[in-house]
């Protein structure tokens, strides 16, 4: 599917995370929260929309299970100190080993990324628009959406056109661990649909279209 952003023409394929290091940094925060993402993130529960294999539905054992696989990586930041970030990670040989490792994850994490885009685009607002929103910042012009199952994705757009890559992808967490029937997807919009009123206000939001663009 095509849609447009300043009527510039892009694909709605995501062609993956933004880094290899952006993809490690948040599949470690979110999906298999270490560390001292464990105490919240863990409540993420992305069991619900990955399957075991490969993702373990305790969440307990999948972090075990990970942390293992990260100490065995010579060089990982993550796997020789709890408090270690995959932004400080400078090894090539350590980053092959675990996006080797931890493929199956990977796919599933953007695949289901691509899901939610898929859902914004696939079920236009009663005036047509995609249930998404468009910005421009400091690290360029950037997409964000949420759909019914809380999840929430924040995209890089290629200012020339082109396929967008994911900058992080999260559940959000009022839906997921609080009162589900306090945070529906309603309210998840408003919330969204504010945050483009603020765009609009300070003049970084940008015209977002279903369609190819001139």
């Amino acid at each position: 599917m095509r849609f447009s952003v300043q009527s510039i023409s892009m694909s709605t394929r995501l062609r993956g995370f933004t880094s290899v290091v952006g993809a490690h940094e948040h599949l470690f925060k979110h999906v298999i929260p270490l560390g001292r993402h464990f105490p919240v993130y863990r409540h993420e529960r992305w069991e619900e929309l990955i399957d075991e294999p490969p993702l373990a539905t305790d969440v307990e054992r999948r972090v075990a299970d990970a942390g293992r696989r990260l100490a065995a990586a010579e060089g990982c930041p993550l796997g020789r100190e709890k408090r270690g970030t995959c932004d400080d990670c400078r090894d090539g040989n350590a980053r092959w080993e675990i996006d080797l490792a931890f493929e199956p994850h990977l796919k599933a994490y953007v695949a289901t990324a691509q899901e939610a885009l898929d859902w914004a685009f696939e079920n236009p607002t009663r005036a047509g628009e995609p249930r998404a929103i468009a910005m421009r910042s400091e690290r360029g012009w950037r997409l964000e959406t949420v759909d019914p199952r809380g999840v929430r994705l924040l995209a890089q757009l290629p200012q020339g056109g082109g396929e967008p890559a994911v900058i992080t992808c999260y559940r959000d967490l009022d839906f997921v661990a609080g009162d589900r029937g306090n945070k529906t997807y309603a309210r998840m919009w408003f919330d969204l649909n504010r945050q483009k009123a603020g765009s609009r206000r300070n003049g970084t939001a940008l015209e977002l279209a279903l369609g190819g663009g001139s």
